[in-house]
């Protein structure tokens, strides 16, 4: 890490220059505040800040704690080339900013920051490991801070002379300003800034927060004024908009200057970016480092009294080492590290945030000088590692984008750790990243495993203990197993009921592979999005587990993705119910009332009961009704009512005489699914109506595909809906089987599409509903006449072309009708516009 803590050097450097704060003559780094207590966010948000009078490199130092057990455990080792500047702090965090409540991320992240309440004993040593500085507060509570009831008002203890040693309790003091945190953050502290006495006692920070720029006298002395009389409170601060300041073979950066307070109205600034360009802009250009190196981009900013402000910006560009420049060998001494988990597609409000794993294996520490990161799949490219230099024993260290500059591809992506050897060592693959999804390594993917089954957990699914080969091979002694291509019923799935035949699957899984040694095979995807190992499993004897549970009727076969064995397995399954065995032996029917709608997201619907006998009758045609997407936002302040029209839900229908259970009936919307395994059922000729909540899924606003279909696939209906307003729905069937979009939603009931007939006139509506009441009655003659057997009726059952015959010449009537209509209307309203002109 390099410096990536560079973000609010104004202040240090105006207190520095105006000789209102005389920094102490002290060398040494030392550790300048510590915040033990955590933020109002959270107790584990902890930091320690690092200072020096004089420039330092710290490479290779460490900062460590001494825990509970009065062992001494490691913080962080500072990379190769960590040089902490004079009156520049830097700050070590347990979380990026995005998880605390530190405004900008801290120059070092390290989940290792664990900070007493009592007993603190924190130590700062050199390469060589003397003791530079230490706060040890013995067994008592630390020397200053505040940790109030409840969280609010946490203050950090800041050290009052650097010289002074930390270990002494008059030397520290309790924080009273609040600088660099989140806006509204109630928490006190100065993590980047100069400490509470400093600012305090200092005219350059008054109460608003103002800061007035030193004169320049014309030799280039801060001290002596051109105009006393002059002021301004303009503070200016060097930010960059986007970019990053450190990078890997090229370095794009957008700097700008910034008025923390006051205005830059009447100021100027002349930028010089370290390479021989520059630029006179407060804002200039985007600028671009290509040629490897460090660069110190400097803006002399002056303001309307003639005072001038040096505001600077590292900026280092590391060489783009690759196969064909490889690094010099360094000597490999056997150490074992290996990633352990990789952030390819980071979740779309933290993009910047992806990132990779490294587990040490070892019980010692290992330094990383000549380990590798290899990106790429078909010709993978070789990174150093540069964020840190070393992994404690048993550890493991989590790098995100923003401190390696490596970039993870979302699509065919893979990441590789290639020892000092060239030798590569673990990987970790995808096709298509999801979002927010860790992906572990599937170097082993060719892998046999063998184990020891030390838990069943459902009727697919088990934990292992994996023998010493496999061990060294997937890095963990246990796991759990997912069998690869079939499913049972569920048992223990959160939020569900256990289903029908589920505890019998699981306790033929138990009895079949408990407290044995399984061999497992591998196929195309190694792990599931829940961590866990997708693989065939084999018994001692050879048999298969996935073959003997779906003979025994106990599983289906997942037809979602293709693997080599789909084909085996749905023979296997075709098998089990042609013979009738297990779950294949049964009709589902259901034996409860019905559903009441206001219900219908925590009702718990009696288990449906078992019919013996398996008929051949082919699944029912249960429609999907209504969709209702967009309900009325809540306003702010208030909290939902918890009726059906607060919330997205789905309606189907029932157009038979006969209940209908949807037991493991799958409803689609966009790419996901919810198999329905509540046991739900439709009462004859009835509706109901299922949130869209309680399956899981979620109804884009601006419109989707949901479909609906039956378990065996042998029925399936498919709906596009449109964008609909909110409050609105939208009936895909109704009692003219137009769909339509109406703002009278019906949950539960048969909807209706709107009439459009408030621009008729009252004659026009009076001769509308006679014609239509016509048409009714002519209807009802016509059919009655065919119902008597009547030879000259017109409308026969048998026939339904003369049905269609018969309606399409009513309906050419009616329209004629409708016609002569127009041309009437037409005619009139011409005649009474002629009237008025005359």
């Amino acid at each position: 890490m390099h410096h990536l803590y560079r973000r609010h050097p104004v202040l240090w450097l105006i207190v520095g220059l105006t000789g209102l704060f005389p920094l102490k003559t002290g060398a040494m780094p030392v550790i300048n505040e510590v915040m033990w207590a955590g933020s109002d966010l959270s107790s584990s948000d902890e930091w320690v800040e690092i200072t020096c009078t004089e420039s330092s490199d710290i490479s290779g130092w460490k900062l460590s704690y001494v825990n509970s057990s009065s062992q001494e455990k490691t913080i962080i080792t500072f990379a190769t080339g960590t040089v902490l500047e004079a009156g520049e702090p830097i700050v070590v965090g347990r979380y990026h900013a995005d998880s605390s409540r530190l405004l900008s991320d801290p120059g070092f992240v390290s989940s290792a920051v664990s900070l007493l309440n009592t007993g603190l004993n924190l130590k700062l040593k050199d390469a060589s490991g003397l003791i530079i500085d230490e706060v040890n507060a013995g067994s008592g509570t630390p020397f200053a801070g505040s940790n109030p009831s409840g969280g609010a008002g946490r203050a950090s203890m800041e050290r009052i002379d650097p010289e002074a040693s930390g270990s002494d309790e008059s030397n520290w003091q309790t924080a009273t300003v609040s600088l660099g945190f989140d806006e509204g953050a109630n928490v006190f502290g100065t993590p980047g800034y100069p400490n509470s006495e400093a600012l305090a006692s200092s005219s350059s920070v008054s109460s608003d927060s103002s800061v007035s720029l030193a004169p320049r006298s014309p030799e280039g002395e801060v001290g002596s004024s051109a105009s006393s009389s002059c002021s301004d409170s303009m503070i200016p601060q060097l930010i960059i908009q986007s970019g990053s300041p450190t990078g890997i073979g090229k370095v794009t950066i957008n700097m700008q200057v910034i008025a923390v307070s006051g205005s830059l109205l009447h100021a100027t600034c002349a930028f010089q970016f370290g390479d021989g360009t520059g630029s006179s802009s407060c804002n200039p250009p985007e600028k671009s480092y290509g040629i490897p190196g460090s660069y110190i981009a400097q803006s002399n900013v002056t303001n309307q009294c003639g005072n001038t402000l040096v505001l600077e910006q590292k900026v280092e560009v590391f060489d783009d080492y690759d196969d064909q420049n490889p690094l010099p060998h360094v000597y490999f001494d056997g150490s074992r590290l290996a990633l352990s988990g990789a952030m390819p597609n980071a979740p779309a409000t933290d993009k910047d945030k992806e990132w990779f794993e490294i587990k040490n294996l070892e019980n010692r520490e290992v330094n990383l000088s000549g380990w590798m990161i290899a990106i790429g799949t078909d010709s993978p490219r070789n990174y150093p590692i540069k964020a840190i230099t070393s992994i404690p024993g048993n550890a493991a260290s989590r790098l995100y984008q923003s401190e390696t500059k490596l970039t993870l591809a979302n699509t065919r992506g893979k990441i590789g750790l290639v020892n000092p050897d060239g030798v590569t060592v673990s990987t970790i693959s995808w096709e298509e990243a999801e979002e927010g999804r860790v992906y572990k390594p599937d170097n082993f993917r060719h892998e046999e495993l063998k184990g020891t089954v030390i838990e069943v957990i459902d009727g697919d699914t088990f934990k292992l203990a994996l023998g010493s080969p496999s061990f060294r091979l997937v890095n963990e002694e246990k796991i759990t197993v997912r069998l690869l291509g079939i499913d049972t019923p569920e048992t223990v799935y959160p939020g569900k009921t256990v289903e029908p035949f589920g505890p019998e699957a699981s306790a033929f899984l138990k009895d079949l592979v408990q407290g044995k040694e399984v061999l497992m095979l591998m196929d195309n995807e190694v792990w599931d999005a829940y961590g866990r190992l997708l693989a065939y499993v084999y018994l001692p004897d050879g048999r298969s587990v996935q073959r003997e549970l779906l003979r025994a009727g106990l599983a289906e076969v997942y037809r979602k993705y293709d693997y080599s064995k789909k084909n085996d397995y749905l023979g296997d399954e075709g098998w089990a119910k042609n013979q009738k065995i297990g779950q294949w032996s049964v009709e589902w029917v259901t034996s409860t009332g019905t559903l009441a709608l206001s219900e219908a997201d925590s009702e718990e619907v009696t288990l449906i009961a078992l019919r013996n006998g398996k008929s051949d009758r082919p699944y029912p045609k249960v429609t999907l009704t209504e969709v209702y997407p967009a309900p009325h936002p809540s306003p702010k302040g208030s909290a939902k009512s918890g009726a059906i029209l607060d919330t997205e839900w789905i309606e189907l229908h029932n157009p038979y005489d006969n209940k209908i259970s949807l037991y493991r009936w799958g409803v689609t919307i966009g790419k996901k699914t919810s198999v329905l395994n509540k046991s739900l059922y439709i009462e004859p000729m009835g509706y109901l109506v299922l949130s869209a909540q309680t399956l899981g899924l979620r109804l884009p606003n601006a419109g989707g595909e949901i479909a609906l279909r039956s378990p065996d696939g042998s029925y399936r209906q498919f709906i596009r809906y449109p964008k609909v307003s909110n409050g609105s729905s939208y009936l895909s069937e109704t009692g003219s089987l137009m769909p339509c979009i109406t703002k009278t939603p019906s949950p539960g009931a048969e909807g209706r599409c709107p009439v459009a007939v408030t621009s008729l006139t009252s004659g026009q509506k009076r001769k509308l509903a006679n014609t239509l009441k016509y048409a009714d009655s002519y209807m009802e003659d016509v059919r009655a006449a065919g119902e008597k057997g009547d030879e000259n009726a017109m409308w026969r059952e048998a026939s339904s072309s003369n049905q269609a015959a018969i309606i399409f010449s009513f309906l050419a009537g009616l329209c004629s009708f409708g016609a002569v209509q127009v041309v009437f209307t037409y005619w009139r309203n011409r005649k009474i516009s002629a009237n008025k002109q005359l």
